[in-house]
């Protein structure tokens, strides 16, 4: 039995079957090999196992399969599926292979379909690893496995439940579903990308210590989460919240598009921030070219711890000039007190000023009154003085006259009399006892 399965395989590489053409059937303990078409047939216990098919029209073209059902396989092609629904499913397409399952079809050119049920890879040079009902369209395409999956492009990467791309793109890779429901009521569960660990519970989670990723995941929300753990770290360096201040107000921050792409950013450059703050895999030429956003979000937390503290100083600053005018506040309130009390002594002054005021006025009024008085006075005064003078004059004239009638002398009478100064004639009139006058 050995030497006739080797005898046929080598049969089968040369595309001669020297062996074959002179074996009818020879029965072999538990099955038989014989000729059939031109062919040679491996059966086991009265059951076709395998059959290796001579050069069709594309000589020395050959093709192997595992039963006589189903259309005719292509030229170098090799399909060992154990059954099928319908007889297109076959490893049709020229050096296609089938390795085994049932109901598979390979119909692109140099196609496979590794095992499983009901998969097409009818795109050329492309992939079905197994499961259900995959198909692969593109050429060059790859199913890996799963269910009702299809890679509908060229160069397309698929895996997991009902995943059917809504767009022929190609160069892509799709893992998993959406989540959502397609029009046959079939759910395309979302899944988990694990890589370099084991065990997953982030949509991408990577790696578990510091050669291998860390940790690192992308979260159900759609934000990248670095491992941060202060068990993870080691060497802490402390910084000066205000040395970086002032850093940050070196480095240059600009918007820019990445070379020759329509893709605008806004930020600084790997090469200014390294020389900055030095950050990065240090022992790696990338370290110059690539920029963590952990270390750029570190940065700008410190920038704005230092400007806390300036707000906080200035704060403390302004608080102090508060409180000083809060007391110089105050001292204006005392201040305005006092002025009012002092504006209601000045108006209580203001008006004793003004009754003095009245009152001079009054005592003025009086004095040129009195003045005028005075005036008539002296007038009246000078009158009476011209008067006397006059009198004094009239008089000394009367003694002479008076003198002369009646001289002074031993018996003489001397008569004294008054004249009032506002008198303007004065007379004397001398009775003698008798009642005569002289």
């Amino acid at each position: 039995m050995r030497w006739m399965l080797c005898n046929l395989l080598v049969g089968v590489a040369g595309a001669s079957l020297v062996h074959a053409q002179t074996v009818e059937r020879q029965v072999v303990s538990g099955g038989a090999v014989h000729a059939r078409g031109g062919g040679i047939v491996l059966e086991a216990g009265n059951q076709q196992v395998l059959q290796l098919n001579p050069a069709g029209t594309k000589a020395p073209a050959w093709s192997i399969q595992r039963d006589t059902r189903g259309d005719r396989r292509g030229h170098y092609a090799v399909d060992l599926q154990a059954a099928r629904d319908i007889a297109t499913q076959v490893a049709s397409g020229d050096y296609s292979v089938i390795g085994g399952g049932k109901g598979n079809t390979a119909s692109g050119e140099a196609s496979t379909v590794g095992g499983g049920s009901n998969n097409t890879a009818s795109g050329d040079y492309s992939t079905v690893g197994g499961g259900f009902g995959n198909t692969t369209g593109g050429n060059y395409s790859v199913v890996i496995g799963g269910r009702y999956n299809e890679a509908n492009a060229d160069f397309v990467m698929v895996f997991g439940d009902n995943v059917e791309p809504s767009v022929a793109e190609a160069y892509r890779v799709y893992f998993f579903g959406d989540g959502s429901i397609d029009n046959r009521d079939r759910a395309r569960p979302s899944g988990f990308l694990v890589i370099n660990r084991l065990n997953g519970n982030h949509p991408i989670h990577v790696g578990t210590n510091k050669a291998n990723g860390n940790g690192a995941y992308l979260s159900a929300g759609g934000v990248w989460t670095n491992a941060s753990s202060r068990s993870k770290k080691d060497r802490f360096v402390p910084l000066n919240a205000q040395e970086v201040l002032a850093k940050i107000r070196q480095l240059p921050v600009e918007g820019w598009y990445y070379a020759g792409t329509n893709e605008y950013h806004i930020g600084p450059c790997a090469e200014d921030f390294h020389e900055a703050f030095g950050t990065g895999v240090l022992d790696s030429p990338d370290a110059r070219t690539s920029l963590a956003a952990s270390d750029v979000a570190g940065v700008a937390l410190l920038g704005i711890k230092a400007l806390v503290e300036q707000v906080e100083q200035e704060g403390a600053a302004v608080r102090s000039a508060q409180e000083e005018l809060e007391a110089l506040r105050q001292e204006s309130a005392a201040l305005r007190e006092k002025v009012t009390v002092l504006e209601q002594k000045n108006q209580a002054l203001e008006r004793k000023s003004r009754a003095l005021e009245r009152e001079n006025w009054e005592l003025r009024q009086k004095g040129q009154e009195l003045e005028q008085k005075n005036r008539a006075l002296e007038q009246r005064l000078a009158a009476v003085e011209q008067l006397v003078q006059e009198l004094l004059s009239r008089t000394t004239s009367r003694e002479r006259q008076l003198g002369e009638n009646l001289p002074l002398g031993e018996g003489a009478t001397t008569i004294l009399h008054d004249v009032a100064v506002d008198a303007s004639t004065a007379g004397l009139q001398v009775r003698e006892m008798q009642g005569s006058s002289t």
